[in-house]
């Protein structure tokens, strides 16, 4: 292969490996592959790599550990050991070692046990950090970045961001001159992913100002850099997010990133009134990418969350379970089911334990102030609600003002806040909640059972065989479901559950 033609980095390694590869010393371009192929791997384009550990001989390749490990990576050689991460790391490993380890279990989905092995190793990292970040050419950098894209997929928004600033003071290392830039853009997308849009937005433009290099790696940050500025315009309502998505319109094109790139790609379909559309989304993602039982973090949760943002107002939490029952959207979708059938003071016992998304946070403070204001308390109620908006809109986070029902936006619209609330909400024209009925008391899972199959047209002796239990066991759910629904018949039941949208 015409090293001319090669696209790569130069970077000690690379200035040593490549000459080597040139004059077919294969076994000293092994020895320098095998010592330092964390470097090569990200200096030199994989479609190059591919083509120059496929002209090495077999027997040298399969006696370095290291590059062994990049040929079959690469497609060459036996690719079975692959399937499953090598040993865990011992207190003597390097940060290379450690890198490998952390991005093969986080890429097959186990992001959770990943960093469970990066919180393990830091104390070893932390040790070395003084000189290496520094001496070493950018290499505990490159394992602050691999932590930090760990814990971002883990659902660990906080982890990451601490790991991201630290690896954003490597000053541009030689081994990896591509990091700094890679460490910014990500550290921005975590911001964006948290609703902090203005400081996201401040540090996506300083990541696009970082000068490039050749690594491969620039188009994954190029895409990281896109992925930030379309939430920024989603939350924003930035009509520039519909040529954004256009440009990139499948989640899947951002790898890893998927899980971030399909929660923002729904959340722009829902605000903009193309609820079928974000189902089709979803329906392409997972059709795409099977569901796995060892599937971790926002691996596990993306597509329930997504399917939950466009259903969230009918979603009730007997329709949920596993992981999706506890995250932060799923926790927010109880609160709107709850607002929307008028059980107020159930609404404001709803709490996020640890939001990780700031959106979920004030979108549920928005609805307990206005359960505040309903259950009788009007200043304490009107206090949280102007509050909460204030803070969305010096957020950014415009899109959470759907939170809002269409009177409560009339109540505010004598101050400052609410007159621009109002305005974005009209130019937008976001969908609002609504209270659909007021139940006298929070239907049972085991009564909203018997209402959907009341609705079903099942008669009471079907529903007993159906669910297992008697007759009179249904009579009595049935009764105790008609007086929360302030009902005695059939018919007014069917319609209040159509207003539900149980």
């Amino acid at each position: 292969m015409d090293r001319g033609s090669i696209r790569a980095v130069r970077t000690p390694a690379t200035a040593r490996f490549l000459p080597a590869v040139e004059r077919a010393d294969w076994e000293r371009a092994l020895k320098i592959l095998d010592e330092n192929w964390v470097e090569i791997w990200f200096a030199i384009d994989p479609t190059d790599l591919r083509s120059l550990v496929g002209a090495a001989p077999p027997d040298l390749l399969c006696s370095l550990d290291g590059a062994s490990y990049v040929a079959r990576a690469t497609g060459h050689g036996a690719v079975d050991d692959l399937l499953e991460p090598h040993a865990v790391p011992g207190r003597d490993a390097t940060p290379g070692e450690l890198i490998r380890y952390i991005a093969d279990l986080r890429l097959r989905g186990r992001p959770v046990e990943a960093l469970a092995q990066v919180r393990r190793s830091q104390e070893l990292v932390r040790a070395q950090r003084g000189g290496l970040l520094d001496g070493s050419g950018g290499t505990v950098a490159m394992w602050l970045v691999q932590a930090a894209i760990t814990a971002l997929l883990a659902g660990d928004a906080s982890t990451a961001r601490g790991f991201f600033l630290t690896a954003c003071d490597a000053h541009r290392p030689d081994r990896f001159p591509f990091v700094v830039r890679e460490a910014t853009a990500k550290l921005a997308l975590t911001h964006a992913l948290s609703g902090d849009v203005r400081e996201a937005a401040h540090l996506n433009d300083r990541a696009r100002s970082l000068p490039r290099t050749e690594s491969w790696v620039e188009a994954m940050v190029d895409d990281t850099i896109w992925l930030t500025d379309y939430i920024c315009a989603v939350d924003t309502l930035d009509p520039s997010a519909e040529e954004l998505r256009q440009a990139r319109p499948s989640p899947l094109a951002h790898r890893e990133l998927w899980p971030i790139a399909l929660q923002a790609h729904v959340r722009h379909l829902v605000l903009t009134g193309r609820r079928r559309r974000a189902e089709e989304l979803c329906d392409t993602v997972a059709a795409a990418v099977p569901p796995s039982a060892g599937s971790e973090g926002l691996l596990a949760t993306a597509l329930p969350d997504a399917r939950t943002l466009i259903k969230l107002h009918g979603v009730h939490p007997s329709d949920l379970d596993g992981n999706a029952a506890h995250t932060d959207v799923s926790v927010l979708a109880h609160a709107v089911h709850l607002f929307a059938s008028g059980q107020y003071r159930a609404v404001m016992q709803v709490e996020l334990r640890a939001p990780r998304d700031e959106r979920c946070r004030r979108a549920l403070a928005l609805l307990r102030a206005q359960a505040t204001i309903a259950d009788g308390r009007p200043a304490e109620g009107r206090h949280l609600l102007l509050q909460t908006v204030h803070e969305v809109l010096e957020r950014r986070t415009y899109g959470t003002l759907r939170y809002l029902t269409r009177e409560t936006l009339e109540s505010i619209a004598d101050t400052d806040d609410g007159a621009r609330a109002i305005a974005l909400v009209e130019s937008a024209a976001l969908p609002s909640v609504e209270v659909r009925a007021v139940l006298a008391a929070p239907l049972s899972e085991a009564e909203i059972d018997v209402l959907r199959l009341l609705r079903d047209g099942l008669t009471r002796e079907e529903m007993a065989t159906r669910l297992f239990l008697s007759v009179n066991t249904v009579k009595t759910q049935l009764r105790s479901a008609y007086r929360k629904l302030g009902v005695n018949r059939r018919p007014e039941a069917l319609e209040k559950l159509a207003l539900l949208e149980l």
